[in-house]
């Protein structure tokens, strides 16, 4: 059992059940502190002097790509810091100089953020799904068998559906096609372990903001043998040795970094993963268990509403739904659960207009947990849903 909520001072102030874990999660003590350690005892830049406390941040920089190279199982050069899971995407994107003669596949439940960029610079094309909203592998195995595929991009976990795709196996199949693959684990990584070398996919990203860290901050993992294939598309100080007749870059993953870093938010990021690390994903695993299976016995069983993809193959506490009124406006259910009994909900598309229009259901209200959701807010869930129950069914 978990008892993590004294960790998270804004649970003394805050008097909602929040339920939108799924768009930003809350910060525990040791991020913050970790974050205004650095503003009052030791604000300096990275990489940039040779004085005690640019040396403090350097060096707090340098441990934070070894943490998190070894939280997923990387190698230190191959963890690049970005401002978050989109800048990782558009980034990547632009380095790769993709035309619009390159195709790229990736599934209906993406996120916007693995979508958009994608679709700016090359073709994309929806892979086939099952009924569990999971990418279809012989689909996938035919449509590689064509050819012409420069990459598979798709997200580890719904943040609609809260389903987990077969990963391993896609990014399989892709290998033995020999077609590049990208995995947006920004919805699971928070949840379980993620293993890039098990998982051997070519590119990854995800945000520390999604993992209990402080916002504007993620990182892109580029795997050593894809990083001389990509052309820098970002410039500026901090990337360079020598600017002559010919430019001489530093090595990664430096060379992907131009600017100064989100220095704060990297340290804060480096406070989460170790936060995470101490609670032991075992334990958030059964706990989540345990509060995913509260949710659907209290929730589900309402007849007023009903879940957008019912399925027994959840993998995080996430369960969205449509009230049972088919005119009731979901913007204004969330506002008013918010407003009148101190509930925070998710409503509209969730970055994901694809995925409802597959389904034909315009937007959906999301309960999204996590480790320090207890039972008493499934229950203040529920009895907020009951006591407006009259305009949802």
């Amino acid at each position: 059992m978990l008892d993590v909520r004294k960790d998270f001072p804004i649970l003394d102030n805050c008097k909602e059940a929040y339920f939108d874990n799924a768009a930003t999660t809350f910060k525990p003590l040791p991020v913050i502190d970790a974050v205004s350690n650095y503003y009052c005892n030791y604000t300096a830049n990275a990489f940039r002097g040779n004085y005690k406390n640019a040396e403090i941040v350097s060096n707090l920089l340098d441990e934070t790509r070894r943490e998190i190279a070894e939280f997923i199982n990387a190698d230190y050069e191959e963890i690049i810091f970005t401002s978050g899971a989109t800048d990782s995407i558009n980034k990547l994107v632009n380095m790769m100089q993709l035309s619009k003669r390159d195709c790229i596949l990736c599934s209906r439940v993406e996120h916007h953020s693995n979508l958009l960029p994608w679709m700016n610079k090359a073709k994309v094309e929806f892979i086939d799904m099952d009924q569990n909203l999971k990418i279809n592998p012989n689909s996938l195995k035919d449509r590689l068998l064509i050819g012409d595929v420069n990459c598979v991009t798709f997200s580890d976990v719904s943040n609609v559906t809260g389903i987990r795709q077969n990963s391993k196996e896609i990014i399989s199949i892709c290998r033995s096609n020999d077609v590049r693959t990208f995995l947006d684990v920004t919805q699971s990584i928070g949840h379980f372990k993620v293993d890039v070398k098990n998982l051997d996919c070519d590119y990854l990203t995800f945000s520390s903001h999604k993992i209990l860290g402080p916002s504007g901050v993620g990182i892109l993992y580029i795997k050593k043998e894809r990083q001389e294939e990509l052309k820098l598309s970002i410039f500026g100080g901090g990337m360079v040795n020598h600017i002559g007749e010919k430019n001489e870059y530093k090595p990664a993953p430096f060379c992907f970094e131009a600017g100064t870093p989100p220095i704060e938010g990297i340290i804060g990021f480096k406070a989460a993963v170790q936060y995470l690390n101490n609670l032991q994903y075992k334990n958030i695993q059964a706990y989540e268990n345990k509060l995913f299976s509260k949710i659907v016995n209290e929730i589900i069983s309402l007849d007023f509403i009903t879940e957008i993809n019912p399925s027994d193959d959840k993998s995080i506490p996430i369960f969205t739904f449509r009230p049972k009124n088919p005119d009731i406006d979901i913007n204004f259910v969330t506002k008013l659960l918010s407003d009148s009994y101190g509930v925070a909900l998710n409503s509209g598309f969730q970055c994901c207009q694809p995925l409802y229009s597959y389904l034909k259901i315009d937007g959906g209200i999301r309960i999204s947990g996590y480790i320090y959701n207890n039972e008493k807010d499934v229950l203040r869930l529920k009895n907020a849903l009951l006591s407006i129950e009259s305009i949802l069914k």
